[in-house]
């Protein structure tokens, strides 16, 4: 893994896991930005219908101008974005989908990812004991 990617790796976990914590599962609903010097994260929220246990978000990421983040095959460098809800409550699984990418290429290869802006879309599955309105975290 590279050191570069370290970083953006590090806090997207950690921004994933928090914003999980405070999400609330109704539409419209968004966690505060989780914001380093490269970019920013944060859960968006919507819902399925209604008295469905399966709920609907999306980790959002905004990067700097000259940053990406990657595919869930980088292709030839970068690392995958991970995602650890090992620590939410009332949450049985979460499910990332993975937008289609753009290619890049440049003198180490081929890539393929994102940049400026990208939402990983969630399938969310609440756990018994799950209500309408309350916190899927």
């Amino acid at each position: 893994m590279s050191d570069m990617h370290r970083p953006l790796r590090t806090m997207l976990a950690a921004c994933v896991i928090a914003a999980i914590w405070a999400t609330v599962g109704h539409a419209a609903d968004e966690s505060p930005w989780s914001e380093d010097i490269r970019s920013a994260a944060r859960i968006v929220a919507g819902s399925g219908k209604s008295n469905d246990a399966q709920l609907r978000a999306g980790v959002e990421i905004k990067m700097q101008p000259g940053w990406k983040t990657y595919w869930r095959y980088p292709g030839d460098s970068g690392v995958p974005p991970s995602f650890d809800f090992s620590g939410s409550e009332n949450l049985k699984a979460a499910t990332v989908l993975y937008p289609a990418p753009h290619l890049f290429t440049d003198e180490t290869g081929q890539t393929l990812g994102y940049k400026e802006r990208v939402i990983f879309p969630l399938s969310r599955f609440a756990t018994a004991g799950w209500q309408t309105g309350s916190a899927c975290a």
